[in-house]
């Protein structure tokens, strides 16, 4: 209890045992007492655990071009559930422009308590003025001690790992694309073992009762994603479920008046035929048809076929 504790003295311990029915005199407690050789303070992985949820984490990795430009990318993770808040590209990194990322960052009152990051020379004295002004606590990592500022590191060990290692980045302009698109999975799809097998952004476990298994690529197809789509749903469950993939929004005049909206989902260079009263999604090789209930006021899955698509 000494060794777990080492704020305590010989009179809180005391008080401890008799709660866990162990009667001692306090005399005999403090002779047992571990002396400490200085006072106790908190681990680095204690401070972190402490202020997950109002620490941030930045840093700067290098980005080589095909042409051999380098260009810097700054970035902005979130200790509590390991999410990208911000980032930005560019070839010229400067005081100025790193506080202005700062300040897109975390506009109005949004800005944390703390904010980690190393000693990198592109920072400044602009960026600690703009930190203070915000009210942001900068807490500095000790000099090449990269270990301090763990999960920004492994952030950006997988967006090498799982993203940059596999694709060409020809210029400036091209990169942020790329990066926005392993973000929005990274936020929302891929799974972390500290968030218990979660995303960033939580997502709904989805039992096998519901229906078939989907697989949706993403980041260009690096990556995908699984979902389950039910023999009947509505039309916003399938907009919900389905809006990583790109739409086209449709609408139609009859006799009768406006037919509803029909949505065309477009994958690879198939497209399906919008016609009133019906759509069709086209997912690889599945093809779902839903028509419209009068009944219902509202679109029910007629029919799903595993027929190939014509290309």
């Amino acid at each position: 209890m000494s060794l777990a504790n080492p704020r305590w003295g010989a009179p809180r311990i005391h008080g401890e045992l008799l709660k866990i029915g162990i009667e001692v005199s306090q005399a005999t407690v403090a002779k047992y007492t571990i002396r400490h050789p200085k006072p106790p303070s908190q681990t680095w992985r204690t401070f972190l655990k402490n202020h997950a949820k109002s620490l941030v984490a930045a840093d700067f990795f290098v980005v080589p071009t095909i042409a051999f430009q380098l260009l810097f990318v700054f970035a902005i993770l979130d200790h509590d559930r390991r999410r990208p808040i911000h980032f930005a590209v560019t070839s010229h990194p400067t005081e100025e422009w790193t506080a202005r990322q700062l300040l897109d960052a975390f506009p109005w009152d949004s800005a944390p308590r703390h904010l980690l990051r190393d000693r990198d020379g592109c920072y400044g004295d602009k960026f600690q003025q703009t930190a203070k002004w915000m009210g942001i606590d900068e807490v500095l990592t000790a000099p090449r001690s990269p270990w301090q500022n763990a999960y920004v590191e492994r952030f950006i060990g997988s967006v090498r790992c799982e993203c940059l290692d596999h694709v060409m980045v020809f210029h400036e302009t091209g990169l942020p694309r790329i990066l926005k698109d392993y973000f929005q999975y990274y936020e929302g799809t891929r799974t972390h073992l500290s968030l218990d097998k979660d995303a960033p952004i939580s997502r709904p476990v989805q039992p096998p009762v519901i229906g078939r298994i989907v697989e949706v690529p993403q980041v260009g197809g690096l990556h995908h994603r699984y979902e389950r789509i039910a023999a009947s749903m509505g039309t916003r469950f399938l907009a919900q479920r389905l809006d990583c993939l790109p739409c086209l929004c449709l609408q139609y005049r009859s006799g009768n008046g406006f037919v509803p909206v029909a949505i065309v989902f477009v994958y690879r260079r198939g497209l399906g035929t919008v016609r009133p009263a019906r759509m069709e999604f086209l997912i690889g090789t599945r093809r779902i048809i839903c028509c419209y209930s009068r009944a219902l006021s509202g679109f029910s899955c007629a029919s799903v076929t595993g027929v190939a698509l014509p290309s």
